[in-house]
């Protein structure tokens, strides 16, 4: 079933490539998440309506936002869809990232790897195909973790890796019993 997010996502994603304002539409997306979380509190307070919401986003952001972006956040606020916003804005990254052959790989380990560790774990999820071969730009952003004793916990593509001394030795410990 398709969650109300991902039909969201590619409606404005369609219509973002309909007017050529693609990565437009995704900085304003990645400005609202940031917005949202600070003003969660507002937004979800269901004494306040939809549409003084809706005002207020109209007010405060329409200088800032593209008109597509605004009119979205609008449509979504008076619809009482505001809870949607990170999750079709995820998914809008990632039609863009599919739009434009990027790859975004987030890798949490224990400390900053170096560049040749890096390289080996990119050419490992490229032969287990978590990376298409037609991925013109990847990036590998680091984040440390100094819950993760050992190994490491990648997301790529929609795929979680989970690499971590942690993990192997709960599957080891399972396998005992």
């Amino acid at each position: 079933m398709v969650q109300v997010s991902e039909k969201y996502a590619e409606a404005l994603f369609s219509a973002a490539v309909s007017l050529g304002c693609i990565d437009t539409v995704a900085e304003d997306m990645r400005a609202m998440q940031q917005f949202a979380q600070r003003l969660a509190w507002y937004f979800k307070d269901p004494r306040i309506a939809g549409s003084e919401k809706a005002e207020l986003v109209s007010d405060a952001l329409s200088n800032l936002l593209d008109q597509l972006t605004l009119e979205f956040i609008i449509m979504i606020l008076k619809r009482g869809h505001w809870r949607y916003l990170h999750s079709t804005a995820d998914e809008f990254m990632r039609l863009s990232d599919e739009h434009y052959h990027r790859v975004a790989v987030f890798l949490h380990v224990p400390f900053k790897p170096e560049k040749e560790m890096l390289d080996k774990l990119e050419s490992s999820f490229r032969e287990k195909g978590l990376i298409p071969e037609d991925a013109e730009e990847i990036t590998m952003q680091t984040i440390e973790d100094k819950g993760i004793v050992g190994g490491f916990i990648a997301f790529c593509n929609g795929h979680q890796i989970d690499a971590s001394i942690r993990t192997q030795l709960t599957k080891i410990r399972r396998a005992e019993r």
